[in-house]
């Protein structure tokens, strides 16, 4: 073949039908995508979707510098639909700077001949470099006006919120559909500008609001103008929104969420219970906060404040009244283990799985689970017994036995994805506690001993029955999260 006709080959090809090249782009890596900008016009209008979707303005550096110069072009900046900033994104880059000296970027520099010319006294270059990058922000925000997710950080510091974020509102509102918003209880009264704005579209909003360490205590008078301007700025959504989470470890929870209407199509909601709550509160709550939402709910997140950890400190929630919930669409339920680890309560846990048997296929349970450290615990038996639609299931527990797997087995047969947090595995008589490397059942590349575990899976009946699709075993190391890939492997092939 002639260089001529190879030419006229490869010309051929590259003059695909657009609609080809657009529907070969959709297979194509977001992150492949970015690079494959010189293969037509197109392919560059994707890639630049692609580069230009999601803005995380995380830490100011030069290639932040020079995205931000880019979105000047309002090409560019049209594309946008994800933005992130944490609250003074320009301090964060000073504070980092004086952590960790390093030379001078093109762009300090650049601020630093500018202002060289002029005879007057020198400003502080760190200031005139925070506030160039607050007015870059700036200038770009009114650029973006197809924003449809903001994420927001107030958390940080303390200082007044700079002038660009109105902007941010003004100009992203209309089409709005995600709002996550962190803010520190110092900056909670900055929420009222919120109430400013209408959302059309907005379907789901975040909010959290969290104590302010470094400042004094904030006005309780101040907290309870914060709770109206929530509530003004998420009523007009009612109609709208599907997704709703709100915490507050200082807010009640009933004041905090007694002054919202009922939402017409909101299908996932996240609540938080703090550990402060009288019993009368805690008594009130699935009527006050979930019962006005039940009926549309497909999705319930409930927690404590500080249940965070893997292993949290406070064990148990009495006061909670579990069976006074009727959610007749709950399909997915996250829970602290702290609500499930009473045993005097043990009949108003069983009514609320009873009650959901039949529609509840997920079930995440946040935290150490008592329960889940014996297969003698009742409660463990009581949870699986009434939930015997679970597909996926995820829980803590401080000890694996094969006869918890085997529990598990035979209680939910139909079960396709399992995630367990482990400390030990123990033999079936309880003895030779062991922590799992990710190795485990071997010890060492040279050693063939066997830990009892493995022989009690092999002559575990049920488990040969068992037909799940996928299972995590993890532990918490000292370095992290440590997947237990031995183990899994172990499991999996006995399942």
């Amino acid at each position: 073949m002639s260089a001529q006709t190879s030419t006229s080959t490869s010309n051929q090809r590259m003059c695909l039908p657009p609609e080809i090249w657009h529907y070969v782009g959709q297979y194509i890596p977001l992150e492949d995508l970015k690079r494959l900008y010189g293969v037509n016009l197109l392919f560059f209008d994707l890639s630049m979707d692609a580069m230009y979707r999601s803005i995380v303005f995380g830490n100011i550096n030069d290639l932040k510098i020079h995205q931000l110069d880019s979105l000047k072009d309002p090409k560019i900046a049209c594309r946008v639909r994800s933005l992130s900033i944490p609250v003074n994104v320009e301090r964060n880059h000073y504070e980092k700077q004086e952590a960790a000296p390093r030379p001078p970027s093109s762009f300090e520099k650049a601020f630093r001949r500018l202002f060289r010319r002029t005879r007057q006294v020198k400003p502080d270059p760190k200031q005139v470099e925070r506030a160039a990058i607050a007015e870059m922000i700036a200038q770009v925000i009114p650029l973006m006006p197809n924003v449809e997710r903001y994420t927001l950080s107030w958390s940080a510091c303390s200082d007044p919120l700079p002038p660009y974020h109105e902007v941010a509102w003004r100009t992203f509102s209309p089409n709005l559909v995600d709002i996550a918003l962190t803010v520190n209880t110092a900056l909670a009264p900055h929420i009222g500008i919120l109430s400013s704005f209408k959302f059309p579209r907005l379907e789901s909003l975040s909010i959290q609001i969290d104590e302010d360490f470094k400042g004094p205590p904030t006005p309780w008078m101040k907290l309870v103008e914060c709770q109206k301007t929530l509530a003004s700025f998420v009523s007009p959504s009612r109609s709208t929104l599907k997704k709703l989470r709100m915490r507050s470890s200082l807010l009640p929870l009933a004041e905090l969420y007694s002054p919202l209407p009922e939402f017409e199509n909101l299908v996932v909601l996240g609540v938080e219970m703090t550990v402060h709550m009288e019993a009368g509160d805690a008594r009130s709550f699935p009527i006050l906060v979930i019962g006005k939402q039940a009926s549309h709910l497909e999705e319930l997140d409930i927690r404590i404040g500080g249940d965070d950890d893997v292993r949290p400190i406070i064990q148990s929630f009495p006061c909670f009244c579990m069976k006074d919930l009727r959610i007749p669409k709950l399909t997915t339920l996250t829970i602290s283990a702290q609500l499930l680890n009473t045993l005097e309560h043990e009949q108003q846990i069983a009514t609320f799985f009873r009650i959901h048997s039949s529609t509840l296929r997920i079930l995440h349970i946040r935290g150490l689970w008592l329960a889940s450290n014996s297969v003698a615990h009742p409660g463990l038996a009581t949870v699986l017994d009434n939930s015997r639609a679970l597909t996926t299931l995820s829980l803590v527990s401080e000890y694996l036995q094969a006869s918890h797997l085997g529990l598990l087995a035979s209680s939910l047969p139909q079960l396709e994805r399992l995630t367990l947090n482990i400390e030990y595995v123990l033999s079936n008589t309880g003895s030779d506690a062991a922590s799992p490397s990710d190795i485990f059942p071997k010890w060492h590349e040279v050693t063939d001993y066997m830990h009892p575990f493995v022989d009690d899976i092999k002559q575990d009946l049920s488990l040969q029955q068992w037909h799940l699709q996928d299972i995590t075993i993890q532990r918490q190391s000292c370095c992290g999260i440590l997947v237990l890939w031995g183990l899994m492997k172990l499991c999996r092939i006995h399942s």
